[in-house]
Formats: C-alpha cells, structure tokens, sequence
C-alpha cells in the first residue's frame, strides 16, 4: 500500500472494503442447521464452493485493494463475537 497522507491518517489506505463468506445452502445442510450445530460442524459439512471470509479477504489482499494485517484484523474480531 501507499506511504500514506494525512486524509488517510499516514494508512496508505482509503475507504473500506466489504469482505464476505459464501456459503450455498443445500438441502443437507438445511437439515443440518435445524439441529443447532456447533460452527465447526457447518464448516465440515460445508458445500465445496464454499469461500470463506478469510480466503475472500486474501484474494482482496493478493489484488491490493487490501493488506493481509487487515483480513486478520477484521476476522479475527468477527471470530471474537462467536
């Protein structure tokens, strides 16, 4: 990323930037969601097109659009919030 300025408070980055989990919901993993389970257990049983944040945000930081500290930042609070 940039050097930095004082509109982006010497980050070298402006703006956010959305990164996102896809997850296909099938008619097993319906089944599945209905009996309560742990999310490691989603995450298993997970479709194989499924793209997790993380890969997502990676995919973003490979482009430049954002840093790999960022992606640990943002989903290591979401996996807090769990």
């Amino acid at each position: 990323h940039g050097a930095g300025c004082n509109e982006c408070l010497q980050t070298g980055m402006s703006g956010r930037t959305g990164i996102f989990e896809l997850l296909r919901i099938t008619g097993s993993l319906r089944e599945l969601i209905a009996a309560r389970p742990t999310t490691e257990q989603i995450i298993k049983a997970a479709p194989a097109d499924h793209i997790s944040m993380e890969h997502d945000g990676f995919a973003k930081a490979l482009e430049g659009i954002t840093t790999p500290e960022e992606v640990f930042r943002a989903s290591k609070s979401i996996s807090e919030e769990e």
